[in-house]
């Protein structure tokens, strides 16, 4: 791995709960150490002289006292250098005790990669020598400073250990991350020392797994104290401690090997660990270094993959408070992947509430395959090629690794073979696969399943036939259109079908999603007994050369598209419809693709679901100015009882969306009025997914019905087209 873009593609790790009120960190270089400072306090200097054993942090200074809460190279063991990272017998070397030719962990050059503002970025690597010996290690470590409130300062201490040779390292109470602590903090001297599991003491810690320990004591200015925590994703989590009451601690892997005799590693294995270190002010309790270790263990690290499509970029166009700022992002190098990234630094950088996403990209052919090996992320982000998605998915959830996908999943029969095989991947794994349904934030969506949920206004859903379904989802969009204010770009594959999918297995995955989430809300859908596909079909768009110029920036037809171009006309297959029976329900949705849109107009949605008392009707077109309307329809013969029931209703409703109101415009039809701060637009649906997908992923599950439910939907679309294309081929 090359050093460079190791040491960007590592910033993942600072906290990121930090409001504009917390003082400013700043780092400094000076010869060779680096000198940090929060507000105007000095908080610690990271040493990497070239005739120290090893790089160490010191002093590490309290909040509250300004002193140290470590203490450096005491009589007694002058080779414990206040907080440090280093190991003992590894393949006969020493880089923990004194004597430099017994072994050293050499610094190459610490660098700072953020030096001001709300956290500091330091990166550093470091060689593992001795004399007349092959050098079994070489290191990469980033340090990330921030200050939390004024009452905590913390370090996160990220490494990679890369093995240059076969590695041996034997049984050692001398290994890895430490810190030795002020004797003020100590046991001896009256402090506490305490574990996750409550056990304290040296007696209690010594030789227990645990995800963190706290040392603390009194002050002549307050109580202070320092806590280590290594995190869940560590080799080796949770490793048992190495403590000692005159003021250590360390988890300590290497003490407690496997076979009770040493540790191997093979030549090229890489390690990964991370640590986040705490300097507090107050008591374990009062500090919250249990609440603080929750949020270490569950921060949400995005990992963005080949962003072909501008909805990777539209689960950015917020931030939110349990996700990393820091975005890993794998790609081939290209158009698709800079115009993401173009947008991305739109939201970073426009007037009005901007975000603060840092975007840590390696370009390559091999991105897949690097994004698999590094991890550098736990939930994986895809909007893009959807003729490969489905395999990234498999892969990716293979790997250990959440997928939160945009839509479709599957594009054809194999797929979705594939694509089942992916969710019994996830539910061994104990993972989370997730397609993006915006469509079911769409206020008038909403309030069309919100009425259809009260017996009194919608009665009992009408079955219907297939030539007059019980319930009917149509869309229309368009190829060139704006995006965040800004003119679209598509890739050029998005209009082969073979990569980005035909009309009828892409935006009606929306549709069908609705069919399910408003007619059955909360009930599981299977596939193979529930669904009767009845017809479906699909058709073409044309499009001339210069409207694909201009939706694409392509002069010229690329190869691959020319198996669809006939007298210079691009013919897409982006339109289709499909009519089918679920649970004895008649359903239809239609997709229909033009160039562009009317001005004024935009991608519209029309629904009608049909009730015994009303049909609930969505329109979005001119007459609505384009914006989406819902109407109530009464069907019932007695108009005046039913405006009763629908206004003595309308409470069960308001309740859930305050100022909803009706506006009654034929004798047995009435509009819904809906307050113009529900309408926050399709892109903002974006990140209402995102968080229901990160409640979910705190939850640890999915709902039961989801899982089910986008098998069934994935069935329905990947089985229309392949009828559909069945009847072309007659």
């Amino acid at each position: 791995m090359q050093p460079k873009s190791f040491l960007i593609a590592l910033l993942s790790c600072c906290f990121y709960g930090i409001s504009a009120q917390n003082p400013t960190v700043s780092a400094t270089k000076v010869g060779n150490r680096i000198d940090i400072t929060i507000g105007n306090q000095f908080f610690t200097s990271y040493h990497f002289q070239p005739d120290e054993k090893y790089p160490f942090f010191f002093p590490v200074n309290g909040p509250v006292s300004g002193g140290s809460v470590t203490s450096l190279r005491n009589g007694e063991y002058p080779h414990h250098s206040s907080l440090f990272f280093g190991c003992d017998l590894v393949n006969g070397g020493n880089y923990w005790q004194e004597g430099l030719e017994r072994g050293r962990i050499i610094s190459i050059g610490a660098r700072i990669l953020e030096g001001r503002g709300e956290r500091i970025v330091i990166a550093d690597e470091c060689i593992w020598k001795r004399p007349d010996a092959e050098s079994p290690i070489i290191d990469r470590r980033l340090i990330t400073v921030t200050a939390p409130s004024k009452d905590i300062y913390q370090i996160d201490f990220d490494i990679e250990m890369e093995m240059l040779t076969d590695v041996t390292i034997l049984k050692t109470n001398h290994s890895l991350f430490s810190a030795r602590i002020d004797p003020d903090l100590s046991v001896k001297q009256g402090g506490v020392m305490i574990n996750a599991e409550g056990k304290e003491t040296e007696k209690g810690t010594f030789g227990a797994p645990s995800p963190w320990i706290d040392c603390y004591g009194a002050r002549k200015t307050g109580t202070e104290g320092i806590a280590i925590m290594q995190h869940p994703s560590n080799k080796w989590y949770p490793s048992p401690w190495f403590t000692r009451d005159y003021g250590f601690i360390s988890p300590t892997p290497m003490f407690w090997p496997e076979n009770d005799k040493e540790t191997k590693m093979k030549k090229g294995e890489i390690i990964k660990l991370r640590y986040r270190v705490l300097a507090h002010g107050g008591t374990t309790q009062q500090a919250g270094i249990a609440e603080a270790f929750e949020k270490y263990k569950n921060e949400v690290r995005l990992i963005t993959l080949d962003p072909g499509h501008f909805h990777a970029a539209l689960v950015q166009k917020t931030s939110y408070p349990d996700v990393s700022p820091n975005v890993f992002v794998y790609a081939p190098a290209g158009a698709d992947l800079e115009e993401h990234l173009k947008r991305i630094e739109g939201y970073n950088t426009r007037t009005d509430e901007p975000t603060k996403w840092n975007e840590i990209v390696y370009r390559g052919a091999d991105f897949l395959e690097k994004m698999l090996s590094e991890k550098k992320g736990n939930v994986m982000v895809t909007a893009g090629n959807n003729g490969l998605k489905t395999e990234y998915i498999r892969q990716t959830l293979s790997a250990g690794i959440h997928v939160l996908a945009d839509k479709p999943m599957a594009i054809n029969t194999a797929d979705f073979e594939k694509l089942k095989e992916c969710f019994d991947i996830a539910q061994k794994k104990g993972l989370l696969l997730y397609d993006v349904m915006t469509e079911r934030f769409e206020i008038t969506t909403q309030l069309q399943k919100a009425f259809s949920l009260i017996p009194a206004v919608y009665g009992e859903q009408q079955k219907g036939t297939k030539d007059d379904p019980g319930i009917v989802k149509e869309s229309v969009h368009h190829f060139f259109k704006t995006v965040s204010g800004n003119p679209l770009l598509r890739p050029a594959w998005f209009y082969d079908v073979s990569q980005q999918g035909e009309g009828v297995v892409d935006v009606t995955t929306h549709l069908v999603d609705l069919v399910q989430w408003a007619c059955f809300p909360g009930q599981i859908i299977n596939y193979q007994t529930d669904i009767e596909l009845l017809d479906a079909n699909r058709w073409t768009t044309a499009m001339s050369a210069d409207q694909f110029k201009a939706s694409t920036g392509f002069d010229t037809y690329p190869d691959y598209l020319k198996k669809d171009v006939t007298n210079d006309t691009l013919y897409v297959y982006s339109n289709g419809n499909i009519f089918y029976k679920i649970r004895g329900v008649n359903a239809k949705v239609s997709v229909i693709w033009n160039y562009t849109y009317p001005e004024g107009g935009g991608d519209t949605h029309y629904s009608i679901m049909k009730g015994s008392k009303a049909h609930l009707i969505i329109q979005q077109g001119k007459e609505q100015n384009y914006k989406p309307v819902l109407y109530i329809q009464a069907v019932a013969s007695n108009t005046n009882a039913f405006e009763k029931d629908l206004l003595t209703s309308l409470k069960t409703v308001t309740d859930k969306y305050p100022g909803i109101d009706l506006k009654k415009i034929e004798k047995d039809k009435w509009e819904v009025i809906v307050p113009a701060h529900y309408h926050n637009g399709h892109e903002a649906h974006f990140g209402q997914v995102t968080e229901n997908f990160l409640k979910y992923l705190k939850e640890g599950a999915l709902p039961a019905w989801e899982v089910p439910n986008m098998i069934a939907k994935y069935y329905i679309t990947t089985q229309a087209l392949a009828l559909a294309k069945s009847k072309n081929d007659k």
